[in-house]
């Protein structure tokens, strides 16, 4: 038996190195070897659906990262296009074991293309001169491979070539040729015949163009017309399909990315190209044309690198967006992306164990090792999408000798950074250092008692360090950091194996979490363990040491560990960190403000100064337990330290309702047990102040201060030098890792106050009203919230709908309310009320209706007081308006009086809601113009009317406002009634310029009756009666009456004299408008 593992393992040798699509045209052997997965099943389907007459998706683009079979898939369809099946026969056999469902059509489809009649397949490879040149140069390759070169198009290129033959054999220009030669850099003039015939390269016609020019006295070289890469396919195809030879012509071109990376760059008009030809295929119908794009990204990738790497203006970067969005819309892709299950097999494929030589065996004496890779393996999660059972199977014994940790990590760096030449299975397979394959050649094969050797993930480093380093999306950043920890080991760390392994596992971790999963749980010590192969308590002492040491802080520190318990590599050493933290904490000491710190930090995110700074993310507010109270009500949260507690008026200020918050919750952070007992006396004096809460520790905060403060210091640090610190700065992760430990001993210290939602560890006491109520979880800070607040505010009407707790910003109702309380303030309104269908209205109405008990419906609508019974908050809040509108009776009072009433305690009505209120409690008074509603800086001036408007602006800014009763005289009233008072006619709107409106049939009623009926106070005289809302006075009455006046339209005398006005009241039901405005004075006379 050999004595190492090459005995029992070899590696695949099809998957030795990347498939070369031109190279490769003919390697069959290679195109065999192809282990078919979902996607590249999906493709091989594809192929057989469009080759339907019928067909209209014959372009495609297939995308996936390097590693993942494109050219291999590619280089197996150009054999089944040549009607070549039977050499991928073993290709064929796979599809239908493991995708039997699909293999029975495409083995139907394909068996339709025959070596007698294939498809002429075009193969183009990476990079190229000129989309349309570099379709028609392979064009023309592809048919004289087949011995069909004479049914190529002519193109430029065959114009410039007999052109040159002719200066070749004129004598006159056999000077002229040979010096033109000469200075073109072409060696002969056959030699560059023969490159133009070649197809030629875009290169080469200018070259071929400027020799024209030097041998021909400055004449141009011109072609009549470029020849298109749709001409000559369209021609080429309908030729090959007539003569019955070939079904059509399939374009390959792997590695298009490298093509379209260039044209990014300088972006022309290769989207209109791809466009057309992409079209071209699409309808090719019976004279078929295929297109496939092999690249790494999808179309529009590249075109938004090409938007944003260009030096394109914003039209031309429009103009290049536009063609490539309508050439991606053409396309099919077929994405290569393949299931980690699928890369798992497909590695145990390229991994080939020989059964005859012993494997069985081999694999039966170390059973007990393999099972306990697996275990641990399954333990760290690392395959969470596989059963233990396939883990085992697939993973720990289908890919040894790799390490499962290896298994885990090689797809995913290989998709990050793998290159055309390095690539997962090259790492497998090739004959190189640093690969597996040369690992089983130099591994010694163990005994049966022997721990099997494995491959383990620190090995992936070294194949793919070039890679790494080129790699300008993570690699470069991870190698920097790799590079300055090597730097940091003393001599005699370099020398030591485990440490250099540690690092360069610890790198790959960083750099696939960078990359993709973010995920670092590797780098714990028990997993870096499992991944470096320590299996006994030796090595994983040493190991333990080993963190230990390379994370002491100093100069020679190396690593850090996060608080998760991950090892994690650093830029540099530590020392300088910690001194420059310590130096600003010093400073700082003494004006720094804890208090403050925490409340900046206690709930939402902050920016300052674009750092980012943590937050510990808790409760800012409480919100009331809605099922004990249908009016939810919002407690702030406020941390305070015990000095503070002596002025709490900053902050009670704001309490109340409307507008302000219900209540405040004091969180204490007190750091020593003096300051608990202080908070204590503290909440007890404010035991009057029913909307204050505080909470209190059950044990000190000890350490809140010091933790606080460095966390203050480290974010200093970061902003004074950003280069260094900062976000993207050189030693940023060191820096991250300090303010992350920081962070979570604050979390730790005020883990006993931390309100927040589902918080179920706490361990501290609510003190209301002097009362202490122990608290375990967030449950019960919110019922302990909810019972004060509905205590305090014991009179709040039931009004489940939000617009209780609406106070600002715009909600879209105010056009809804304003409606309302135009049709409450209407003689009709109770009906109007009841038709409204509007659903925004009714949103209010039903309010009115249902929660406040305002409107009535028995038999017919009607707007009256809530019932005490039924309604008792509401209630209530009619009886506060009410006294509010009684006082104003007496007194002008400032609207700022009433809302202070109703948004505090005990009503805490939303500020939104009160114009409603006020409307429906003094509906009478103002349908009767009884109170006069001004704004305090326009005293004296013409009242306006109370309406919907009027009230929602009055109460957005009620101080603003004066509410008092309409006064008239005694003049007014004798003018208004020439007959006295005996008919009871009441007049509204009392000011100089009110109009003559229709007279009022009131029913006999003394003054002192309708005093007695309207509750009015018996010290009010006559001067002061009110009158009727349908009827008003004018002091100054027009000179004409309008058309149908009862006085026949002409009144005799002065304008504003007693007898017109007389004349005017005298006139019954008149329903004219008489104004100075509406009635003027026939034209010539004086005005009077």
């Amino acid at each position: 038996m050999s004595e190492n593992l090459s005995s029992l393992i070899q590696t695949a040798p099809a998957f030795k190195a990347a498939v070369n699509l031109e190279d490769g045209f003919d390697d069959f052997e290679k195109a065999a070897a192809y282990i078919p997965t979902e996607h590249g099943v999906n493709i091989l389907s594809d192929l057989g659906r469009q080759t339907a007459i019928s067909s209209a998706s014959r372009q495609r683009i297939i995308t996936g990262s390097y590693g993942t079979a494109k050219s291999h898939i590619a280089l197996v369809l150009s054999t089944l296009y040549r009607g070549l099946a039977d050499k991928v026969r073993p290709v064929l056999e796979r599809v239908k074991q493991h995708y039997p469902g699909q293999a029975q059509t495409i083995e139907a489809d394909i068996a339709r293309i025959t070596p007698e009649q294939p498809y002429l397949v075009v193969v183009i490879v990476g990079d190229q001169d000129d989309f349309d040149l570099a379709l028609i140069r392979h064009l023309r390759k592809a048919l004289q491979r087949e011995g069909l070169g004479d049914l190529a198009l002519q193109t430029e290129f065959d114009a410039a070539a007999k052109r040159l033959e002719q200066l070749a054999l004129d004598p006159e220009a056999q000077t002229r040729l040979s010096a033109a030669l000469e200075r073109i850099g072409a060696a002969t003039w056959k030699s560059l015949h023969e490159d133009l015939l070649a197809g030629g390269r875009l290169e080469t016609l200018e070259r071929f163009e400027q020799l024209h020019r030097e041998v021909c006295f400055d004449a141009e070289f011109r072609v009549e017309g470029r020849v298109k890469a749709v001409d000559a396919y369209r021609e080429a195809a309908r030729k090959l399909v007539e003569e019955g030879r070939f079904h059509g012509i399939v374009v390959i071109w792997d590695e298009f990315g490298q093509f379209m990376e260039r044209v990014v760059r300088d972006p022309g008009n290769v989207g209109g190209a791809v466009q057309a030809f992409a079209e071209l295929c699409q309808e090719s119908r019976e004279n078929q044309l295929h297109l496939y794009l092999i690249a790494h990204r999808n179309l529009d990738a590249y075109t938004t690198m090409g938007r944003e790497g260009s030096g394109l203006s914003p039209t031309q970067q429009e103009m290049w967006t536009e063609d490539f969005k309508k050439a991606m819309g053409r396309f099919n892709e077929l994405p290569m992306g393949t299931h980690r299950e699928e890369l798992f097999e497909l590695m145990g494929h390229a991994i080939i164990k020989m059964w005859d030589n012993g494997w069985e065996q081999f694999a039966a004496d170390h059973d007990s090792h393999f099972t306990m890779l697996a275990e641990k393996a399954y333990e760290c999660k690392l395959f969470q999408d596989l059963s233990y059972k396939r883990l085992r199977e697939r993973v720990v014994e289908g890919c040894y000798p790799l390490h499962p940790v290896t298994v885990a990590l090689l797809p995913r760096l290989s998709d990050m950074v793998a290159q055309n030449q390095r690539t997962m299975f090259t790492f497998l397979c090739a004959d190189e250092p640093d690969t597996l394959s040369q690992f089983i050649h130099e591994t010694r094969l163990p005994g049966p008692s022997d721990l099997p050797p494995t491959l383990t993930a620190e090995r992936l480093w070294n194949y793919f360090t070039s890679a790494i380093r080129d790699d300008d999306i993570y690699g470069q950043k991870v190698y920097r950091t790799y590079q300055r920890a090597v730097a940091n080991l003393t001599t005699e760390q370099r020398k030591q194996d485990l440490v250099l392994r540690l690092i360069r596992l610890l790198s790959l971790v960083e750099l696939v979490a960078v990359g993709s999963s973010g995920d670092r749980s590797l780098a714990t010590e028990q997993n870096l363990a499992l991944s470096l192969g320590l299996d006994s308590d030796r090595q994983r002492a040493e190991l333990s040491s080993l963190l230990e040491r390379l994370s002491e802080y100093g100069a020679e520190r190396v690593l850090q560990q996060r608080r998760d318990g991950v090892y994690q590599l650093i830029s540099g050493g530590g020392k300088e960190l910690r001194e420059a933290a310590e130096e600003v904490a010093r400073d700082s000491r003494a004006s720094f403000a804890v208090a403050e710190f925490m409340r900046n930090r206690w709930g939402e995110y902050r920016r300052k100064r674009r750092q980012e700074k943590q937050v510990l993310g808790l409760a800012t507010e409480v919100n009331t337990d809605i099922d004990a109270r249908p009016v939810q009500r919002v407690v702030q949260v406020v941390p305070i330290v015990a000095d503070e507690m002596d002025n709490l008026r900053q902050w009670t200020t704001d309490i109340g309702g409307g507008d302000y918050h219900d209540g405040v919750l004091f969180v204490a952070l007190a750091s020593e047990d003096a300051q608990i007992g202080t908070v204590r006396r503290q909440a007890a004096e404010c035991a009057d102040q029913r909307q204050l809460l505080f909470m209190v520790p059950n044990r000190s905060l000890v350490g809140l201060f010091e933790v606080a403060l460095n966390i203050h210091a480290l974010e200093t640090v970061a902003e004074g030098d950003a280069a260094l610190w900062g976000e993207g700065g050189e030693r940023r992760d060191e820096w991250e890792a300090e303010y992350e430990a920081a962070y979570d001993r604050l979390q730790g210290i005020v883990k006993l106050l931390a309100v927040k939602e589902h918080t179920g560890d706490l361990d501290c006491t609510i003190l209301w009203q002097g009362e202490p109520h122990p608290v375990r979880v967030w449950q019960d800070v919110v019922e302990i919230v909810s019972r004060a607040m509905g205590e305090v505010f014991s009179h709040t009407p039931r009004i489940r709908d939000d617009v209780m707790r609406m106070s600002s910003g715009r909600d879209g109702t105010a056009g809804a309310r304003r409606s309302v309380i135009d049709k409450i303030l209407n003689r009709d309104g109770p009906r109007l009320l009841e038709n409204e269908t509007g659903a925004a209205q009714r949103r209010f109405i039903n309010i009115i209706e249902k929660d406040l008990g305002y409107l009535v419906r028995n038999g017919r609508p009607e707007l009256r007081a809530p019932s005490a019974e039924q309604h008792p908050e509401a209630h209530e809040t009619h009886q506060a308006v009410r006294d509010y509108v009684d006082a104003v009776k007496t007194t002008p009072k400032s609207l700022a009086e009433l809302v202070q009433r109703l948004c505090s305690p005990p009503f805490g009505v939303g500020i939104r809601l009160v114009p409603m209120l006020f409307a429906l409690a003094a509906r009478e008074e103002i349908l009767a113009s009884n109170l006069r509603l001004e704004q305090n800086k326009s005293r004296g001036a013409a009242p306006s009317k109370i309406d919907g408007s009027t009230l929602q602006d009055a109460f957005r800014n009620p101080d603003a406002y004066t509410t008092s009763l309409m006064a008239h005289t005694d003049r007014s009233l004798s003018n208004a009634f020439p007959q006295g008072c005996r008919y009871g006619l009441i007049a509204t709107s009392w000011h100089k310029t009110s109009q003559l409106s229709d007279c009022c049939r009131a029913a006999d009623m003394s003054c002192t009756d309708y005093c007695t009926q309207k509750r009015l106070p018996p010290t009010m005289s006559h001067q002061n009666l009110p009158l009727h809302p349908r009827r008003s006075i004018g002091l100054k009455t027009p000179r004409r009456c309008s058309p149908g006046c009862g006085s026949g339209g002409k009144v005799k005398g002065k304008t504003g004299s007693r007898s017109m006005r007389k004349a005017c009241i005298r006139m019954p039901l008149c329903h004219n408008s008489h104004t100075t405005n509406t009635l003027r004075k026939p034209s010539g006379e004086r005005s009077g």
